[in-house]
C-alpha cells in the first residue's frame, strides 16, 4: 500500500478526486484543491520546495525534467535532463501548464505535484469531495 500524498502538499477544499478503482499514472491529476490541480508525477522525493528558474540545481529539478520528457512537453528533444531549471525546462513548464488549463507561469508550485514510484490503483478514498484536506494529509491510498 502507499499514500498518494506524501504527504499532501496544500490545505484546502477538495474539488474534485480520484475514486476507488482509478489508475494513477504520471500526468494523472489526482485531486484538485481549491481548484487547483494535483497532479501525479513518477519519482522517489517528495515535494519540498517551489521549483522556478531561480532554484538551485538538485535531484528535484532532475526528476521534474524527466517526467516533463516523458509526458511530451520537451518535444524538440530541448531539455538537458540534468539538475538544472534552466530556460528549456521553464518552456516545459509552460507546455505542461497550458495543457492543465492554469495559468502558465513556467514555476512549478510544490503544491501543484504529488510524486509516486510507479501506476498506484486506488483501494481507499480517504477524502470527500467538498470536504477540507490539511497539509500532510491524505487524499487517497492505493498499491503499486
Amino acid at each position: 500500500m502507499g499514500s498518494l500524498a506524501r504527504p499532501l502538499p496544500a490545505a484546502g477544499t477538495v474539488t474534485r478526486l480520484v475514486a476507488e478503482g482509478d489508475v494513477v499514472a504520471a500526468g494523472t491529476v489526482v485531486a484538485t484543491v481549491d481548484g487547483t490541480p494535483l497532479v501525479a508525477l513518477y519519482g522517489d522525493l517528495p515535494p519540498w520546495r517551489d521549483l522556478s528558474s531561480s532554484s538551485s540545481d538538485g535531484a528535484d529539478v532532475y526528476q521534474l525534467e524527466l517526467n516533463l520528457v516523458a509526458l511530451g512537453f520537451g518535444p524538440d528533444g530541448d531539455i538537458a535532463v540534468d539538475r538544472t531549471y534552466d530556460s528549456a525546462t521553464t518552456a516545459a513548464v509552460e507546455r505542461w501548464q497550458d495543457s492543465l488549463g492554469i495559468e502558465a507561469t513556467g514555476d512549478v508550485p510544490q503544491s501543484l505535484v504529488t510524486y509516486v514510484a510507479g501506476r498506484v490503483l486506488i483501494d481507499d478514498v480517504t477524502a470527500t469531495v467538498g470536504g477540507g484536506v490539511a497539509a500532510g494529509g491524505t487524499l487517497a491510498t492505493g498499491r503499486l
